[in-house]
């Protein structure tokens, strides 16, 4: 093969969603997550298969208080998709439905209502959210890759939240927690404005989230409606963003375990 082919094939390589797609889940297997690679799965609206980039699971044990004595297991599992940002894109922010998010805790989780560690859970620290949202090319709005990562985190989720784990061995696991996340490569085209306001700025923060009242039909065909936050993450900050996990929610629900 001629260096000219080699470096086409580089550049094909470099330019790829995939190669970000790779390059996430080379991070995950890093901190030692299990990884699903682009499984598919029924989608209960059209029959059709879709795929999601990234299933992510770890299980964090679970002690007695008294004897410290392994109690079973808490398994984190992470819906995610990754896309790849190359033109600017803006994120209108909106105070934060701060009831339905309580509620969404208290769904998904052992934390139980005027508790105070489901005040920890890091979807009630943000007091805004991203409600609206456009890019450079949105001509067509379903093929905007926001909506298009919304939709398929949020269709894989429903479907996924109470599969089996990865790992099928008997662990003892005691609770499964799904979070639907979004990595982007990183936001330096990524900004935000309050809505209302016309004045905009760069997103500094690494990681914001979503807030989504999605309609959906189960798997009986039943019209469906959930309140749900996303997470959307810079690359970069990958590795603070699971340590925040662990510090705000994965320690206070294993309290309540």
């Amino acid at each position: 093969m001629t260096k000219k082919s080699k470096d086409k094939i580089q550049e094909i390589i470099e330019a790829s969603g995939n190669n970000f797609h790779s390059n996430v889940v080379s991070f995950l297997r890093g901190k030692e997550w299990n990884v699903l690679i682009s499984p598919y799965y029924n989608d209960n609206a059209t029959d059709k298969a879709r795929e999601i980039d990234i299933i992510a699971e770890k299980p964090f044990e679970v002690k007695d208080s008294l004897w410290g004595r392994t109690k079973g297991w808490l398994n984190v599992r992470f819906i995610i998709e990754c896309k790849y940002i190359n033109a600017e894109t803006v994120f209108w922010f909106d105070a934060k439905d701060k009831k339905k998010a309580e509620e969404r805790v208290i769904r998904d989780t052992p934390l139980t209502n005027n508790n105070i560690y489901t005040q920890k859970h890091h979807y009630m620290s943000d007091e805004r959210v991203v409600k609206l949202f456009t890019s450079e090319k949105n001509k067509d709005f379903s093929n905007e890759p926001i909506y298009k990562a919304i939709n398929q985190s949020l269709n894989a989720m429903i479907y996924f939240r109470d599969e089996t784990p990865i790992q099928r061995e008997d662990r003892g696991i005691l609770k499964t927690i799904c979070y639907p996340i979004i990595i982007l490569n990183d936001f330096k085209k990524i900004f935000g404005v309050n809505i209302g306001e016309s004045n905009y700025s760069g997103v500094t923060n690494k990681y914001f989230q979503l807030e989504i009242n999605y309609a959906y039909l189960d798997s009986n065909k039943r019209n469906m409606n959930e309140y749900f936050l996303i997470d959307v993450v810079d690359f970069s900050y990958l590795s603070g963003f699971l340590s925040e996990i662990m510090t705000k929610d994965i320690e206070a629900i294993k309290v309540m375990l």
